[in-house]
């Protein structure tokens, strides 16, 4: 029997996309992984990738063809072309692979065997959690609108929360897959308390037969069962199975429970039905099959779709309805699985007593070639590509009745991906706003939709509520943003060309639709804790957002973007001062109590320095509206990024925290420091520790105490101003959307400079101050552009500069030359890369991992990830 009798059908996608942001391909040269990555600022290209040298040698040379990453995006699945699977622990930061399960050793040699064990169908498990859906967002006009885009219309947001369908791992954090092979064999892989190598258990579903299945589909089911839907070659039989799996949770009391699950536990296998579907015509093969749950309809259990090809470049889509039924099924369909008693103890194959179902037909005829058909978003959205380079999205929840349909996704306000030429493989994004295409030659290419309506105002109003929307999505699904901040960028150029007098307008509506949608305020109430907005994700994605947005050709960030800069920041340092004050003060066995502090400390050092000179850049400006007449830097409506950062309230929070942060860990430095003097043979490193972050705090210019005093003080008159302010989410949204000094703050912000002029001024070394360089912080109105051609960057420098100083941009210390290197996708900044399991200690930095804290996700040594 030769391979190609076979269809690709659904087990041989060549790429898989995490949505952690990763792409893995397979070409020529085996497994690669590349990511999407902006070049310059503006210029989004796919990376140079890397590739999994060790993948043939454990397959043994045998070719891969179906790649699929986890739901925690962390492992690979490799399918190879006999059927054999390996999965991959993969850390795109570092380039690392480790594989987690490799094949069998006992290599087959029959090509027969080989094909027969061919894995046809693939699916991970979706671990345990709650998930957050998002409904139509609905438009309505608003009655008090005069003219522009700002307060147009009324837009209400609502999410709905479900638990995820189908069987689930019992054990958090780790994961299970399922398998079916030509043969009919079910395979379940998953792992167990101890590391990440996962464990297979296989038995046969249709023992005692000769049936050879051709394409296989799962589908989860209400139940924590799934449905296996196989079709058997030759014959146009699809078979459907109810599949339930007994994890063993129970163990007996003298077996350690660790040991429990190397043996996946016990698949429960029961026949629902079968029936034959002839080709519409001759020149049709069945190519695709693909089963969706069924989350509100109290009738249909699981949606089936089939796609047969034609020869003639057209492609018959059936979709069928699994329909409960009150008519038993006839014994015949469960005879062949109890002949001879063949059924395994550890699977169990049996009619279900408890409910029938029937086939229901809606036929669909497409004059184009399918590609493949996916689902997304707990099967919320159905995707069908197509050879042309279209892909037509669909909504299977329930629409809502009335005039008042809403708004769902940015294909129905006018985007579309264009006909084009593209490979013979596509995969869609995560947030299914774009895809890659693989052709021929083994090269990968990036696509995604385009604007194709008119710039209307009540047209752009309803694109950045579709932008918010989608942005919410990827928010809640744990999704990276990267291809939607990619559509934010060029849709804000185009607006710059097509209609510019309402840019300005819509960049303010877009971010304040995603506010909205994502439900965070910015007004945040009185005495709410400065450690529930820091651990609030929700404002490092909308500012995320906001830096994206507000990011220029050459990484240049005009006032918002540096306000969303200083935000992440802040936010950041807050978090790791809360983490090492935490961490300084615990017991380690075998690390002296010095020893232990001393590291803690050095890992704040240089972020104790950004906090330090970031106060010098405040201090500066203060100083110089102190020059002018009646402090008239500070009029309404005029810029400035410091006084933006005092007066709103979740900077001004993460300031005065991390100021009395830092005040504590001097005094644990001090207290530390004068233990190792009065200890022989202290360590050099923990009193080089202590020195360093007591010299950043002696040599700022200007005194720390007087200004968390003034600081407070401000915050207490604010408090007690804030009630008799109208609008005061509004005046947020003026100071951090555009760095402008609103009118009902202007005299407070007078106030503040003369109080620095009264109080701080006296105690500051104003030469000191004028010539103490704060340029490396990025914060000028020259935005991080200037920065390449400064030796103390601490972000990022260009390859060129590589000769140059270079600093770590998330912990902002001086980088060896001979530091392993990792690079923000987004914003380019450079990181040490740090083995979070050969450290003795786990540092703040640890919850960077993955992530740069402008959001983007990290690649190594991006300086040598240039675009192909």
């Amino acid at each position: 029997m030769s391979q190609n009798t076979f269809k690709r059908g659904s087990c041989a996608s060549r790429i898989a996309w995490s949505k952690t942001g990763p792409i893995a391909y397979i070409t020529d040269k085996g497994v690669q992984i590349c990511s999407l990555y902006c070049s310059d600022g503006e210029k989004w290209e796919l990376s140079k990738p890397f590739t999994l040298t060790q993948v043939p040698i454990v397959h043994g040379g045998v070719p891969i063809v179906h790649l699929s990453f986890s739901p925690g995006n962390t492992s690979l699945a490799c399918i190879d072309s006999r059927g054999q699977l390996s999965i991959w622990m993969v850390s795109v930061a570092s380039s690392d692979v480790t594989c987690v399960y490799s094949p069998p050793s006992e290599a087959l040699t029959s090509t027969n065997e080989m094909e027969l064990n061919s894995i046809i169908g693939f699916s991970w498990l979706d671990p345990s959690k709650t998930i957050v859906l998002a409904d139509r967002t609905t438009i309505q006009p608003n009655p008090e609108h005069t003219e522009g885009l700002r307060n147009r219309s009324i837009s209400t947001y609502s999410i709905t929360t479900a638990n995820v369908l189908g069987p689930r791992h019992p054990l958090p954090n780790k994961y299970a897959a399922v398998a079916f092979t030509r043969r009919g064999v079910l395979k379940l892989f998953s792992q167990n308390t101890s590391g990440n190598k996962f464990y297979e258990n296989s038995k046969a579903l249709c023992p005692g037969e000769n049936a050879v299945f051709l394409i296989a589909s799962f589908g989860e089911w209400r139940d924590e069962s799934f449905l296996l839907a196989g079709t058997v070659i030759g014959t146009g039989e699809v078979r459907l199975w109810s599949v339930s799996i007994d994890w063993n949770t129970n163990p007996p009391a003298n077996q350690p429970h660790e040991n429990i699950p190397t043996n996946p536990g016990n698949l429960v296998a029961k026949r629902v039905t079968s029936e034959s579907f002839g080709a519409p015509s001759p020149i049709y093969e069945l190519t695709h099959i693909h089963c969706m749950s069924s989350r509100q309809s109290d009738t249909c259990d699981m949606e089936i779709w089939m796609i047969w090809s034609g020869s003639d470049n057209t492609s018959i889509i059936k979709r069928y309805d699994l329909l409960k039924s009150e008519t038993d099924l006839h014994e015949s369909f469960y005879s062949l699985n109890l002949q001879n008693g063949a059924a395994d103890q550890s699977i169990s194959v049996s009619r279900d007593n408890e409910r029938s179902f029937s086939l229901k037909e809606e036929r669909i005829i497409e004059d184009k070639t399918v590609l493949n058909i996916t689902s997304h978003l707990y099967d919320t959205f159905v995707n069908v590509c197509y050879s042309d380079g279209t892909i037509e999205t669909t909504y299977r929840e329930q629409e809502p009745t009335g005039n008042i349909k809403g708004i769902l996704t940015l294909q129905e306000v006018g985007f579309a991906h264009s006909p084009g030429e593209i490979g013979s493989e596509i995969c869609l994004s995560p947030s299914l706003l774009s895809f890659v295409s693989l052709n021929n030659e083994g090269s990968l290419s990036f696509h995604h939709i385009k604007y194709t309506a008119s710039y209307d105002a009540n047209s752009l109003y309803s694109v950045a509520v579709a932008f918010a929307l989608r942005h919410a999505v990827a928010c809640f699904s744990s999704i990276l943003c990267d291809d939607i901040f990619i559509l934010f960028q060029e849709f804000i150029k185009e607006l710059e060309t097509s209609a510019p007098h309402y840019k300005d307008e819509f960049v303010w509506v877009l971010l304040e639709e995603a506010h909205k949608s994502i439900n965070y305020n910015l007004d945040i109430p009185v005495d709410h804790p400065v450690e529930k907005v820091m651990m609030n994700t929700s404002l490092q994605r909308l500012f995320s957002l906001q830096a994206s947005v507000f990011t220029k050709k050459n990484f240049y960030y005009p006032i918002a973007g540096r306000i969303a800069m200083c935000y992440l920041n802040l936010r950041l340092l807050t978090f790791a001062l809360t983490f090492t004050l935490r961490a300084a003060s615990q017991v380690r066995p075998n690390i002296p109590d010095n020893e232990l502090k001393a590291g803690h400390i050095h890992a704040n050092t240089g972020f104790a320095r950004w906090c330090t000179d970031f106060l010098v850049f405040i201090c500066k400006e203060l100083f110089e509206a102190s020059q002018t007449p009646n402090c008239s830097l500070y009029d309404e409506n005029n810029e400035s990024l410091p006084m933006t950062i005092i007066l709103s309230k979740p900077s001004r929070m993460f300031l005065i925290f991390s100021l009395r942060g830092i005040r504590g860990l001097e005094q644990i430095a001090l207290r530390a420091s004068q233990n190792e003097e009065a200890t022989p043979g202290a360590s050099m490193a923990a009193r080089t520790a202590y020195r360093r972050f007591k010299d950043v705090i002696s040599n700022t210019p200007v005194p720390l105490a007087p200004i968390e005093k003034l600081l407070n003080d401000v915050d207490n008159a604010l408090k007690n101003i804030y009630p008799n302010l109208p609008d005061r989410r509004k005046l947020e949204y003026q100071l951090v959307f555009e760095g402008k000094i609103p009118h009902e703050f202007s005299p407070i912000a007078k106030r503040i400079c003369d109080a620095w002029t009264k109080n701080i001024k006296p105690e500051v070394n104003i030469p000191k101050l004028y010539f103490h360089d704060v340029s490396w912080l990025g914060l000028d109105d020259s935005g991080f552009a200037s920065l390449a051609k400064k030796s103390t960057n601490y972000f990022f420098l260009p390859e060129e500069e590589s000769g140059k100083i270079k600093t770590d941009f998330l912990r902002k210390f001086i980088i060896n030359h001979d530091s392993k290197l990792r690079s923000c996708t987004r914003c380019k900044g450079l990181s040490v890369y740090d083995d979070a399991k050969a450290l003795s200690l786990s540092y703040w930095s640890v919850a960077n991992q993955r992530s740069c804290l402008c959001g983007g996700s990290w690649i190594a040594d991006a300086s040598k990830h240039n675009a192909k």
